[in-house]
């Protein structure tokens, strides 16, 4: 991985075999800053075989002056996607906070609210069940703090 022409790691990341082109698995690469600004992040690949499915960027959460430290979190993108009728929502916190989980549709209408209150750290896993929604592209939010992450996600009955 290099940022703006630059490696940010200092060995090559390794990438698991799955033994199938759907089967998924995470990689994650911690402790990497970025300064404010528009940055390039580029990555390169020494062998091929596999799947990237995607690509997620943790935010800080917290605000400065307040004399609590920001929470990191990784929201993740959900399990199936396309689903049918239940998907996976995967999101880590690096130490308690509250959280807000919400799904929208593209009107930015609030459908659903999944989670409002505090989660301890660790791996946090939510099984969202469609009930009574229209095929359609639907985009969950999740809040920590005063910092945010959001990703699509699209039913297909």
């Amino acid at each position: 991985m290099q940022l703006d022409g630059r490696p940010i790691t200092d060995e090559a990341i390794q990438v698991p075999i799955t033994g199938g082109w759907q089967s998924w698995q995470d990689v994650t690469v911690d402790d990497i800053t970025l300064d404010k600004g528009e940055h390039v992040l580029a990555l390169f690949f020494d062998e091929g075989g596999f799947n990237v499915n995607w690509l997620s960027l943790s935010a800080v959460a917290g605000v400065e002056g307040q004399g609590s430290s920001p929470v990191k979190y990784v929201l993740s993108q959900n399990y199936p996607n396309p689903f049918n009728s239940s998907t996976t929502i995967h999101f880590s916190l690096e130490k308690a906070a509250v959280v807000t989980l919400k799904i929208y549709n593209l009107l930015g209408e609030e459908i659903e609210t999944l989670i409002d209150e505090r989660r301890p750290s660790g791996e946090h896993k939510i099984i969202w069940a469609a009930k009574n929604l229209a095929s359609g592209v639907y985009v969950y939010r999740l809040q920590v703090g005063v910092s945010s992450d959001s990703k699509k996600l699209i039913l297909l009955k």
